[in-house]
Formats: structure tokens, sequence, C-alpha cells
């Protein structure tokens, strides 16, 4: 895998935030009773466009909160900010065979109701998926919705339902993909993250930089 150059990166950084370090908050400790952590500075001095071809993409799961720190982040050097790739509407787990109370979801003959999530002023239902560029743009091979209707699973796990579509738009006879931060393994993707396979992040794209020189 070292040296070989993708058109797709795909990517959920460990985001830190002060306020959910604390296990007395209503956050419950948030990210960092589950894994290691970035701060935004740590995340900003990663260059992924080592592992880039010329003309690529990365999309990226970012939160709403950060969403401008997220942004500044990620887009450098050769990176830029394009669109929103996706839009997660999280529903919960357990399905109802009539409406309850607030906004449900039908499907499968069931009800699910629209997560309530925790925040300091809405509460939060929705994640998002954004798309860098860098060079010029790849023609996708197919069309495919921005938004993404999937129950939460365990904590930070985004929906399998993205990693189809961007098998569809972008599939694995004619495009390379990765995911950088991987907790499992997926279908048609390489991938790199401490607690699947043991390496290490700024040791992996280390060795693309060390390639180079």
């Amino acid at each position: 895998m070292t040296n070989k150059l993708y058109d797709i990166v795909y990517i959920d950084p460990p985001w830190q935030f002060n306020a959910r370090n604390n296990t007395g908050t209503s956050f419950g400790g948030g990210a960092m009773k589950h894994y290691p952590t970035m701060t935004m500075t740590e995340i900003a001095e990663l260059d992924f466009t080592l592992i880039m071809k010329p003309n690529a993409l990365m999309y990226c799961w970012v939160t709403l909160a950060k969403l401008d720190e997220c942004i500044k982040a990620i887009a450098k050097k050769n990176l830029v900010y394009v669109t929103t790739g996706f839009v997660w509407i999280k529903t919960n787990k357990l399905g109802n065979p009539t409406p309850q109370t607030g906004i449900n979801v039908f499907s499968n003959n069931e009800y699910r109701k629209v997560f309530y999530g925790v925040g300091n002023y809405t509460a939060s239902n929705a994640e998002i998926c954004l798309i860098f560029r860098k060079g010029k743009m790849i023609k996708h091979k197919q069309k495919v919705s921005q938004v993404i209707i999937s129950p939460i699973a365990e904590h930070s796990k985004k929906p399998l339902e993205a990693y189809q579509l961007l098998e569809t738009m972008y599939p694995a006879a004619e495009f390379d993909k990765i995911e950088i931060f991987a907790r499992t393994s997926a279908h048609q993707f390489d991938v790199v993250g401490n607690q699947l396979n043991d390496i290490d992040i700024i040791d992996f794209l280390d060795l693309y930089k060390n390639t180079q020189l």
C-alpha cells in the first residue's frame, strides 16, 4: 500500500472537544472515552495530499460545532473546499409501528423517530461530510443523493450507506479509494487506522514523505 496514490480519500478525524473531555458533563466524556483524539493543530499538520493523485477528492466528516475550524484545518496546501457531500439524518435504532412524538421517518413498514442528540442550542440531529478537491474535478460514474437517513450506531460510527454511495460514484474497478482513521474494514477501500491495523496516520504519511525526499 505504501506509495500507492488514491482518487478518493475518506476520513473521519478524531476531533477533540475540550467541553466533552469531562465525564461529568452531559456529553459523558465524548470521544475520549472511546479512542485517542487529535487537536485541530495536530490534524492541520497532516498532509493528506501526499497520498492523493494529482486530481483527487477527499470526503471528510466534520463536526458542525467546529465547522469553521475544521475547514481551515483540512483546506490547506492544494486542498480546496468544494461542497457538502453527505448529510446524515440520524434516527433512533428501534422502529415503531406508529409515529412517535417528534419527527418520524417511515421505512421498511415501520416508523423511526429522528434521533434527538445533545447540543447547547438546538439538539444535534445531523452530521455532514464535506468534499475537498486536489487539482481538477474527477468525474463520478453515477449521481447519488446527498441525504443519508440511517439509525445511529456505536459512538462515532458513520453510516454504511456512505461506503455504498462512494462505491456507486467511484467504483473500485476505476478508482482507488482509502479510508483514514478507519475502525472497521470497508469493502473496496484500503484502510489505515491504529484501532484497526495498528497503522498510525502520522507514521503512514511520513512513509510517503520520506520517499519523496
